[in-house]
């Protein structure tokens, strides 16, 4: 079995669990963490598009996004209040509260 081709993670714990059981419910596999340091090297080239999960200032996934480690993937940024998360070639922000079908269907569009 492929492992899962979206990566969704929790700064904020419980909007990317939140975001995870969204993806779930509409049959998208997806795997989840709360740190994206724990996925490593090998790990990204199995992900497809990640899904970063911050109600914050700061997004530390878009971070690393702008320092290259994710430069290969989209990045869906999901509440976040940071500055820079604004819409780009490879940043799709949504605001908060989503809304699943729109959510779901940007995803889809993604893969």
């Amino acid at each position: 079995m492929a492992p899962p081709k979206i990566l969704v993670v929790g700064e904020t714990p419980s909007l990317g669990r939140a975001i995870f059981d969204v993806l779930d419910a509409y049959g998208i596999e997806s795997r989840y963490t709360i740190d994206l340091a724990e996925v490593g090297r090998e790990g990204l080239r199995e992900v497809s598009v990640v899904v970063a999960a911050s109600n914050s200032g700061y997004c530390s996934t878009l971070r690393e996004q702008e320092q290259g480690r994710l430069n290969m993937h989209p990045l869906v940024v999901v509440g976040s209040r940071d500055p820079k998360a604004v819409a780009g070639p490879k940043v799709f922000p949504v605001g908060l509260p989503i809304e699943p079908v729109s959510f779901v269907q940007l995803i889809r569009s993604l893969l």
